[in-house]
């Protein structure tokens, strides 16, 4: 309106027709508009149709007037402020302020510090459902939702902390170089969108923003695993209660059968041994609940074995002198290497080489010499030494040595007792195992009604005397009774009918011997081989069937290696030199024809022999106990003993009570706190880097900055900008003219000199007289550096 009417106006003195003088016309501030007016001056007065006064204040300078003509027109006393240049009053001036509150650095380390606080929040309370109940389907899933829900707020929490950071590093960027519009709006946005990350010059020059980007984008994924680290699994709910359970009865006649009014095991009784030996575990009893824990306590037979001392040893001696002269020439370890053996006057035994012997086992008082006498198939009393039903036979011992001891207890005369024992003679030491009676306490645990827990611990052996004869029991009474009861020998009858289960399963021989064949190659004696094969003569003990040939008397018995033995021209050698004796006679042979025997100019030191192969135990060891038969028999024996509570017809019901603990099958919460713990700790870790960053931005700017809307516009005022910004005032994209350099300082003009957007006025060292330089974002060849703490406004 001002403008329009000051074109129509005739100055004073102005000739129409004439061009008139030029006006200068100045609209105040928009804060100034609140002055009153007042009527304007009648050299200012333009005619008009409406005869109506202008109502303005304005400055009118014509070419040719004088600065006393020069005037404001009204006189308002604030006039001053809207008046010319470099009048503009100090105290009016605006100038930045240096330095941030902790409002800033407080919020980086409170959120950091909530985002914990979360995390171990969720960790103790996925750690106080470990192991409880589930619950119905509802209960599991507000389980799960809650998790969820810690998990959000644990990542939202370190997302928050790591934008601040990321927001005051990037000012830092900005101070010190300078990048294309392009690139400055991904540096902006990147935290939201993740195209922006697709910019070489971002990643080649804003590095650590760029990895402080990453993170801002990587931490939701800390919430992924811990809400699955609580999962629903079957579980148990521990009960414990008393149960009648059943207990062995040895006072039963179920253990044994009568043969010739001898007592002898039953099927049941030699199954049950004969399933434990296969598996070297205990044969488990029916649980009391599918999955439930017991203890019981009971006696029962079991065996104590030791190596021979010296009353036995004789008997062992005497044993072994006997397998040595018979027609096989059973060799043990001491009597070989005593030089003893030797060939009878009928020479080496036949074409076999000598035995060695690894294993023989009998037991003395259960063959016909003891309980079992007058068992034989003959009926007449006399010995057969054939092996028994029991794989046991009458061993060459010492005449005498199967007998009894007199009791003071008993009334008869003929009463004789004995301990049962089974004899054990190895490659190289003697055994002797004696039954006795001991207490057992078994603990016993099932899962979905499979053993899976059997230990037990034996106490309180003796040995079990008894008498020496199974069929002449009813002739012995004790001396305080006048007769005896029909059971009172049961559970005598039913401990040997376990003894002799066993000893069915470890009686009889194991022997090996080499197999003396030769590979001969006729036409090159250098290459004769001998390829030394042992092999297994005599296997006639069950013990090869079962785990306890995993033991180190058979795996590494002395025979093992260069130790066998062969056929030497006197006795028994070392295989090596069996072989060089058996070519020598060979060569001595007045054949000349291949397959005579002859090997054509033979020399024993050109023969080569190959290593003999010894490797016939081949069980795994875990089968034999500490490595040793002495413990790995008892083992058979106790597990043997335990395992006939499995047979319903061996034990009697409700005979025990006992606790038992039974914890059903149920739907249990598990925490697996490893992942969670990972999780949120990694989170954690490059929270606090980014932290560390923010702190160093913070120091490094001097002040805290923002990229909310009100500071860019404060570091956006500037006419380079505005021209580049013109005709995209919708802020639509694309903008042009994205490959401008900009960089965040000090704003100078061409020559240098600073520019203020408002006031181009101020030109003094700071930017005017007294005044300060604007700072703001700019062309990089315009744009000084920031000195912190400087004078800018």
């Amino acid at each position: 309106m001002v403008a329009g009417s000051a074109a129509e106006m005739s100055l004073p003195g102005a000739v129409r027709g004439e061009v008139p003088p030029r006006i200068t016309t100045r609209i105040p501030p928009p804060e100034l508009h609140r002055i009153p007016r007042k009527p304007v001056t009648e050299s200012l007065a333009t005619k008009s149709d409406s005869s109506s006064t202008m109502r303005a204040s304005v400055y009118v300078t014509t070419d040719e007037a004088s600065p006393e003509e020069t005037k404001p027109v009204g006189s308002d006393p604030r006039e001053h402020l809207i008046q010319g240049k470099g009048t503009r009053s100090a105290e009016h001036k605006r100038y930045v302020k240096w330095g941030f509150s902790w409002k800033t650095p407080s919020l980086i380390v409170l959120w950091a510090l909530v985002g914990f606080s979360w995390a171990i929040g969720h960790h103790f309370y996925y750690q106080s459902l470990d192991g409880t109940k589930a619950g119905s389907s509802p209960r599991q899933s507000w389980a799960i939702r809650f998790g969820t829900a810690f998990a959000f707020l644990v990542v939202a929490s370190l997302r928050a902390a790591c934008d601040i950071v990321y927001k005051q590093y990037i000012w830092t960027l900005f101070k010190r170089k300078a990048y294309s519009l392009d690139t400055l709006d991904k540096l902006f946005s990147v935290t939201s969108d993740p195209t922006a990350f697709v910019s070489w010059e971002f990643i080649r020059h804003a590095r650590i923003a760029f990895l402080v980007a990453i993170v801002c984008w990587c931490i939701p994924l800390a919430g992924i695993t811990p809400p699955a680290t609580l999962s629903v699994v079957p579980g148990f709910n521990n009960e414990s209660r008393p149960l009648s359970l059943a207990s062995l009865d040895w006072n039963s006649s179920k253990f044994f059968d009568e043969e010739d009014s001898i007592a002898q095991p039953n099927s049941d009784v030699l199954q049950i041994a004969t399933l434990a030996a296969q598996s070297m575990a205990i044969i488990p009893p029916a649980p009391p609940a599918a999955n439930s824990s017991f203890h019981i306590e009971f006696y029962g037979p079991t065996l104590q074995c030791n190596i021979a001392n010296s009353s036995q040893q004789p008997n062992f001696d005497y044993y072994t002198k006997a397998l040595a002269n018979s027609s096989l020439l059973a060799a043990t370890k001491d009597l070989y290497e005593s030089g003893k053996l030797r060939w009878g006057d009928d020479g080496p035994p036949g074409l076999t080489a000598p035995l060695m012997s690894i294993y023989s086992a009998f037991s003395p008082y259960a063959g016909q010499q003891g309980w079992l006498y007058g068992s034989n198939p003959s009926g007449d009393g006399s010995y057969d030494y054939s092996p028994d039903a029991f794989n046991n036979w009458i061993a060459e011992i010492p005449p005498g040595s199967v007998s009894g001891v007199a009791l003071p207890e008993w009334t008869s005369d003929s009463a004789e007792f004995t301990t049962q024992q089974l004899w054990i003679q190895t490659s190289d030491k003697g055994l002797v195992c004696i039954m006795g009676n001991a207490s057992f306490d078994v603990d016993f645990e099932f899962i979905d009604a499979a053993l899976t827990v059997a230990e037990y611990s034996i106490s309180m052996f003796e040995p079990f005397w008894m008498p020496l004869y199974g069929n002449q029991l009813f002739d012995i009474v004790p001396a305080d009774m006048a007769n005896l009861p029909d059971s009172f020998w049961n559970p005598s009858k039913s401990y040997m009918a376990v003894y002799l289960a066993l000893s069915s399963l470890l009686n009889g021989n194991v022997s090996t011997t080499l197999t003396n064949s030769f590979d001969q190659n006729w036409f090159d004696a250098a290459e004769t081989l001998f390829d030394g094969n042992v092999t297994i003569y005599d296997g006639s003990s069950k013990i090869l069937q079962y785990g306890l040939s995993a033991c180190d008397e058979f795996v590494h018995n002395f025979w093992n290696g260069d130790n066998a033995i062969g056929i030497g021209q006197d006795g028994p050698v070392p295989w090596r030199q069996a072989a060089a004796e058996m070519y020598g006679e060979a060569s001595n042979d007045s054949s000349n024809a291949p397959g005579s025997g002859q090997i054509v100019g033979w020399d024993p030191s050109d023969q080569t022999f190959t290593k003999i192969s010894n490797n016939l135990f081949t069980k795994p060891s875990w089968m034999c106990r500490n490595q040793t038969l002495l413990k790995a028999i008892e083992d058979l024996a106790n597990n043997i003993t335990i395992s006939m509570l499995s047979s319903a017809s061996l034990v009697k019901p409700n005979a025990t009570t006992v606790p038992v603990l039974t914890f059903p099958t149920q739907n249990i919460y598990r925490y697996d706190s490893r992942n969670l713990i990972l999780s949120y700790s990694i989170a954690a870790l490059f929270t606090i880097l980014c932290a560390c960053v923010g702190f160093f931005a913070l120091h490094y700017n001097g002040v805290a900055h923002s990229t909310a809307f009100s500071a860019i516009i404060a570091t956006t005022r500037n006419r380079e900008l505005d021209e580049v910004s013109r005709g995209h005032s919708l802020g639509a994209l694309p903008l042009e003219y994205t490959g401008m350099r900009v960089r965040f300082g000090v704003l100078v003009g061409e020559g240098g000199k600073g520019v203020d957007v408002w006031d181009e006025a101020f030109d003094g060292e700071d930017g005017g007289e007294g005044g300060g330089r604007h700072i703001g974002f700019g062309a990089a060849e315009r744009v000084l550096g920031l000195r912190r703490g400087g004078r800018y406004v």
